[in-house]
């Protein structure tokens, strides 16, 4: 089950941690400017009007991570069929996957997640079965080629698109960073 106390814990102290360094900074460097009544007025409202823009560009940064997409990989036809043999005869067992196997199931450039049950492709992305910010990473690195349905990386990285099962929301992410 996810860890959703853990995830809220968590999401709060960054979110406190981030309002209080724009408010202790963003006041002492407006408290400085105020009392330097040896620069031109110009002068002092330029640093008050960049020291704020940093500050709100610092707060637009975290309600984008608060409320974007953090890369899950969503469940479809796509993502979970074909079900591995070795998967389907756990399933039909009436067993737990997760319990019986200890390592993902790896077919070629991608892998079967036996705790949410999806295939995570880092070469076939789209937004109908993968996070759309991958999708603009494959884009962004310039090295893509589009197909009708599929947006294909041959990113010269090694494994461009690392999925990982999150342990706290219990759900695949790809650029997996403690997301959540």
């Amino acid at each position: 089950q996810p860890k959703t106390k853990e995830r809220c814990s968590q999401a709060a102290r960054g979110c406190t941690l981030v309002v209080c360094t724009v408010a202790i900074l963003g006041g002492s460097v407006t408290a400085l400017a105020l009392k330097a009544t040896g620069l031109p007025l110009e002068v002092r409202q330029s640093f008050l009007a960049l020291i704020w823009s940093e500050a709100g560009t610092a707060i637009v940064c975290l309600l984008g991570l608060m409320f974007g997409d953090p890369g899950v990989v969503r469940r479809s036809e796509k993502a979970c069929f074909p079900i591995p043999r070795e998967v389907e005869e756990i399933l039909l067992a009436g067993e737990v996957p997760s319990e019986k196997l200890k390592k993902n199931i790896v077919d070629g450039e991608r892998s079967y997640c036996v705790r949410c049950l999806v295939w995570r492709d880092p070469t076939k992305v789209s937004a109908s079965n993968f996070n759309e910010s991958v999708q603009r990473h494959a884009i962004a690195c310039g090295r893509y080629f589009e197909t009708k349905t599929h947006t294909i990386c041959i990113c010269p990285r090694e494994d461009p698109f690392k999925f990982h099962h999150c342990s706290t929301c219990q759900r695949c992410v790809a650029h997996f960073d403690h997301h959540c």
